[in-house]
């Protein structure tokens, strides 16, 4: 799977939220094209605050858009990791910083050690990105149905290669109030920020894909990721209701011992 696939699951894993003190519960199973059993994903999410079940319930993400806080929540080892927006967008631009200022010095440097230090700085940076990718956000005029509900399918292409299709309701037909991707649209521009902290920072074309998500106005109700022209990954929206959540949904276990947020030594090489 290409590194841009990760944005067609991420649209349709983060895409429900009801008004102010109502919640929705949606079901997102997806799986390989070529695999029978499906991965479930569930998410219960609200105007301001969103939670996704992975990994068999066993991993929990749940972010606050009001505090720009990420807590992600590992149940068997009862551990939290804590991320702040505006402690990792801080870090993330002196990460920047010093990335530069390393890839400047490099300039001056004989063709083989300038080489060496290159292959160095982007095994803890990641490489270079040569050009911003060229974004197209597509209508086949195709239509379709998923339980039931009408869609309309669209596709994602970069640099002239299709990398997403997928067919979007619209909110009312999916029975979610406007407002919807709210939280979506926040939590895509906290991973802009801290781009720099993110394994393979900039994810090719992935990061920037985030920047379609103000031209979707639906709810995408199934989601085809390719590699080549064939399909590689299927994300199916299988429920979609508005319910209460359990008590303590989008709270932090007072059992769970913190881990550390930000490792940019690591990132580095350093201790």
């Amino acid at each position: 799977m290409r590194r841009v696939a990760w944005f067609g699951v991420l649209i349709g894993v983060a895409l429900a939220a009801g008004p102010a003190r109502a919640s929705t519960w949606l079901v997102l199973e997806s799986r390989k094209a070529s695999a029978e059993a499906a991965d479930r994903t569930g998410i219960w999410a609200e105007a301001e605050r969103m939670r996704v079940d992975i990994a068999g319930g066993r991993t929990s993400v749940v972010y606050d858009v009001p505090a720009g806080m990420i807590w992600a929540l590992d149940h068997e080892r009862k551990t939290v990791l804590t991320l702040d927006r505006s402690t990792a967008t801080s870090a993330a631009t002196r990460l920047h910083k010093v990335e530069a200022e390393l890839r400047a010095r490099t300039e001056g440097l004989p063709p083989e050690a300038r080489a060496a230090a290159t292959g160095l700085i982007d095994s803890a940076f990641g490489p270079e990105v040569a050009a911003i990718p060229t974004l197209e956000l597509r209508d086949t005029q195709e239509r379709g149905r998923v339980r039931g509900i009408a869609c309309s399918v669209r596709e994602i292409w970069i640099d002239g290669s299709r990398e997403v299709r997928f067919c979007e309701a619209t909110l009312g037909d999916a029975g979610i109030s406007p407002g919807a991707m709210e939280p979506l649209r926040s939590l895509s521009g906290f991973v802009r920020d801290i781009a720099p902290l993110l394994p393979e920072r900039l994810l090719s074309g992935g990061l920037a894909a985030l920047d379609l998500f103000d031209r979707i106005e639906g709810v995408p109700l199934r989601i085809e990721t390719f590699t080549g022209d064939a399909v590689d990954r299927i994300a199916v929206v299988s429920e979609i209701v508005e319910a209460v959540p359990p008590d303590g949904t989008f709270a932090v276990p007072d059992d769970y011992r913190p881990e550390l947020a930000i490792k940019v030594r690591e990132r580095l090489g350093g201790p």
